[in-house]
């Protein structure tokens, strides 16, 4: 399966979470789904010049929300196991799992899922032909998702940073200023007064 194939099946398997998707339909569709993404976000960008408001983006979001979950189902179903292993995203070591089982081949023959999609959609010269187009989806997607981890990590480096220097400039201000001598208040001036009964003529 190639990738306009891809989003087409992804399209029209909208609400379909049964049967089972190849390697190539859901890297397809992922890598899809991350140029759509950055597409989106540029547009958002360039409309309203705000990176808070992405009204694009969202709608766009909303809209493979469904198509996203089931091309995921459809995944774990190709190599025999319930779409209830989704529930592992809730996790971060779980999301690693889930990237493991995406990256294997789905099972050759029929499973308690369906039948292989491979073979109901694909001769096997295609096969060997899309199995080179998966392994670069699957290189592509990694590739960018490395730089977005790496961004991040990136981000968290520079916060983390801004905060010691924040914090260091506070403590060298405080041991630079000079400390206060005890006593050194300036007194106020005394003046006496007035005894009652006494006059200067007195004086």
């Amino acid at each position: 399966m190639n990738f306009v194939q891809a989003i087409k099946s992804g399209f029209a398997n909208y609400t379909n979470f049964a049967g089972r998707s190849s390697r190539s339909e859901y890297w397809f569709w992922t890598l899809f789904l991350f140029i759509a993404g950055i597409c989106t976000s540029v547009a958002d960008l360039a409309i309203f010049g705000n990176t808070d408001l992405s009204p694009i983006n969202l709608i766009f979001n909303l809209i493979v929300a469904i198509p996203g979950v089931a091309v995921s189902v459809r995944r774990l179903h190709d190599i025999n196991r319930t779409g209830w292993w989704l529930l592992l995203l809730l996790t971060i070591v779980g999301l690693l799992v889930l990237i493991y089982w995406s990256l294997k081949a789905g099972d050759t023959d029929q499973n308690r899922f369906g039948n292989n999609p491979l073979t109901r959609d694909e001769s096997d010269a295609g096969t060997k032909e899309n199995s080179g187009g998966v392994k670069v989806a699957i290189t592509i997607a990694l590739f960018f998702a490395g730089i977005l981890i790496l961004g991040i990590a990136a981000a968290i480096a520079l916060t983390a940073y801004d905060e010691y220097s924040r914090l260091a400039r506070e403590q060298d201000n405080q041991t630079s200023a000079p400390p206060k001598a005890i006593g050194a208040e300036p007194l106020a001036t005394f003046i006496p007064p007035p005894i009652s009964g006494v006059t200067r003529a007195s004086l």
